[in-house]
Formats: structure tokens, C-alpha cells, sequence
């Protein structure tokens, strides 16, 4: 269900992107680790990608393993 979650969350940013509410120009998703994450998440959080970029793992939701519980929030540049 979770995975479910973030996948619906990407497909409400790019919705946002084309109906032109997100600058993608400006606009950077942020990994977010859970407090208890594993060294492969530890290792990508905080990490920084454009809206439209995969993360560095090759996938477009914050995924890293099964039972993966981090999360994606956004950052604008100014």
C-alpha cells in the first residue's frame, strides 16, 4: 500500500508540472530517510533530484528495498 502511496504522490507532481503549478525549472524532490533506515536509504537521504529525474537507484518513487518506508517531499530553488 505504501508503495501504492508513493507512486500516487509522483503522479500528482507530474500532474502539477503540466498543468503548470510546479516550475520543474525550480522544483527538486527530496529523499527523505525514516527515522530507522538502512544504510542504502541512510546513504540517499537528502538527496536531491528534478521533478521529472529518477532517483540515483534507476526508480521515480523514494523505493529503495521491500518494506522500504522512506518518503519524497520537494524543495524550490528561490
Amino acid at each position: 500500500m505504501l508503495r501504492h502511496l508513493k507512486q500516487d504522490q509522483t503522479t500528482a507532481w507530474q500532474d502539477a508540472e503540466k498543468d503548470e503549478v510546479l516550475e520543474v525549472f525550480r522544483t527538486w524532490r527530496v529523499w527523505i530517510a525514516s527515522s530507522d533506515a538502512c544504510e542504502v536509504c541512510l546513504a540517499l537521504d537528502e538527496t536531491r533530484v528534478r521533478l521529472n529525474e529518477p532517483w540515483p537507484n534507476g526508480l521515480m518513487e523514494a523505493h529503495a528495498h521491500d518494506g522500504c518506508r522512506c518518503s519524497s517531499g520537494l524543495a524550490f530553488d528561490d
